[in-house]
């Protein structure tokens, strides 16, 4: 459901499932036929994929990143990377800094054809000129917009928000939140926040409610033409199987 052409940011607090939600957006995109490019620039590849096997098998992360595998999970683990890697999904974590990812995205562009890109996440962004934080973040995000509307592609960008959440009673995020600079939110054509009220429930000693365990909010803070709403996001554990498949 993103938009070509258009910059969407996706802003939390660390541990809200930031980047869970843009591995289970991008897979979903690449499985039904997009393709789809993942900058990473906090987590190796390496490390990336052991998330989206997780997430794919229903086998613990921990588990698979510790080696504590049956025999049957090993070989789900290995059908699920051999999957990802001939996937429409190609996750980048050499390009650092923004410079790099408007050569990457026009080369992605050109050469895989390229329509839906991901960048986790921005405060991680650097540049080859050095300048000021708040100068560097309007460089980002500007030309983020620019790459979405040049070469019409959709362009998420994963983006930390300030710490002055943490000081309100309410602590849903809004758009003076957005870390380092105003230019994200000017730029951006949509700006989503994660939200997960059992996050503060277990900070603050209390025991979170069954149904808060798996309740999230995707709370629309600017939206173009869609306006401002909130998505009421509850999941549950179901078990997803992995088809074999014949790679040669």
């Amino acid at each position: 459901g993103w938009s070509l052409g258009e910059l969407i940011i996706i802003a939390a607090r660390p541990g809200m499932g930031k980047t869970t939600l843009a591995l289970i957006t991008a897979w979903n995109a690449a499985i039904n036929g997009t393709y789809v490019v993942f900058f990473s620039l906090e987590m190796p590849k390496n490390q990336l994929i052991s998330k989206l096997v997780s997430l794919i098998t229903q086998i613990s992360y921990l588990d698979i990143k510790a080696g504590r595998l049956t025999n049957e999970e090993l070989q789900q683990v290995l059908s699920a990377r051999t999957y990802i890697e001939n996937s429409n999904l190609h996750i980048d974590d050499k390009s650092k800094t923004i410079e790099d990812i408007i050569e990457k995205s026009a080369e992605y562009v050109k050469t895989l054809g390229a329509r839906l890109f991901f960048m986790d996440y921005i405060q991680r962004c650097t540049s080859r000129t050095k300048m000021e934080i708040r100068h560097l973040i309007i460089l980002i995000s500007r030309e983020l917009k620019s790459i979405a509307k040049e070469h019409y592609v959709a362009f998420i960008a994963l983006s930390q928000l300030s710490r002055a959440v943490e000081q309100r009673p309410n602590k849903r995020p809004k758009l003076s939140d957005l870390k380092e600079s105003s230019s994200i939110e000017e730029d951006a054509d949509l700006v989503g926040f994660l939200y997960t009220q059992a996050y503060y429930d277990k900070q603050e000693g209390n025991e979170p409610g069954y149904a808060e365990l798996f309740h999230s909010e995707f709370i629309i803070g600017k939206g173009r033409d869609v306006g401002t709403f909130t998505i009421h996001i509850f999941l549950e554990p179901v078990k997803m199987f992995i088809a074999k498949y014949n790679y040669e």
